[in-house]
């Protein structure tokens, strides 16, 4: 019995035919979340899945990407995390597949330096915070470029988190490793890692530059929920 060949036209039909069918799966479980809760809509998208994102994103509080490793998304898409943070305008929640993370908002761990970003993403995740909720601020530096008398570098987006009600700790810039070690945050606060050699936003290699180790070691490694913003 010979194999009949199928055509693009016929291949893309049936890999429509299949994602639909998986869809609907999905809202099926996600209406019966909104019935419970009384709140919220299901979207159905075709065509490009960043531009369907983006566009929705536009009109969002936060974007919270889903994914599982056992379905792991098409060729197309594996940059869709980096692709929406850079273009969406919206900040993004990431939480780690594995693990149970139910009280994001009462302990979370800024990361913070002077820059138009940084100030962004801590704005961006005040919504998120529950009123008293506990914030350690922290910065990295190479070097201690302060003397113990001096003002730390943290000392004002402090006392404005402060000013939210929010329980604002200061553990010092030169000791993150054990700071953060110590820390049992259930949130990260932080931007993405600024560009090695500044320049445009654009694609491929200048995308690789400006998203950074930092940033990209944090996306794959990342053991509780973080809040990330450009």
């Amino acid at each position: 019995m010979g194999i009949r060949p199928v055509g693009a036209a016929e291949f893309a039909k049936q890999i429509e035919s299949q994602a639909k069918t998986k869809a609907a799966l999905v809202e099926a479980n996600f209406r019966e979340a909104l019935r419970r809760r009384r709140a919220g809509d299901w979207q159905f998208e075709t065509g490009s899945l960043i531009q369907a994102v983006v566009y929705r994103a536009h009109a969002a509080d936060l974007v919270w990407p889903a994914g599982d490793p056992d379905d792991p998304l098409p060729a197309v898409a594996r940059t869709l995390v980096e692709d929406v943070l850079m273009t969406a305008g919206r900040p993004l929640l990431l939480i780690p597949y594995a693990g149970r993370f139910g009280s994001i908002g009462t302990n979370a761990l800024v990361g913070w330096t002077p820059t138009r970003e940084s100030a962004r993403a801590v704005h961006d995740s005040l919504p998120l915070l529950a009123a008293g909720a506990k914030v350690t601020v922290l910065t990295v530096e190479s070097a201690r470029s302060a003397s113990e008398t001096e003002v730390l570098p943290t000392a004002d987006i402090a006392e404005h988190l402060a000013r939210h009600g929010l329980d604002v700790a200061l553990p010092g810039p030169w000791c993150p490793t054990a700071v953060a070690s110590r820390c049992t945050a259930g949130l990260c606060v932080r931007h993405r890692s600024r560009p090695a050699g500044g320049g445009g936003y654009g694609h491929s290699r200048t995308r690789e530059m400006i998203m950074g180790g930092v940033t990209r070691d944090l996306l794959r490694h990342m053991t509780l929920p973080v809040l990330m913003s450009h």
